[in-house]
């Protein structure tokens, strides 16, 4: 897995969506595991998503 600060070109369709089914998985993970995790921070990775799929 890589991380979002990682990614410098433009997401394909199918990359974008890998990526935001990946984050929401794992903020999925950490709320049925009982782990902290933060509406605003799943909602800022997939705005940052978005930016970079939009670039392409």
């Amino acid at each position: 897995m890589f991380h979002l600060e990682d990614i410098q070109e433009p997401l394909t369709p199918r990359e974008f969506t890998r990526c935001a089914i990946a984050v929401v998985f794992r903020w999925c993970d950490n709320v049925l595991t009982g782990r902290y995790s933060s509406v605003e921070s799943v909602g800022s990775k997939l705005d940052c998503l978005e930016r970079i799929y939009k670039n392409r």
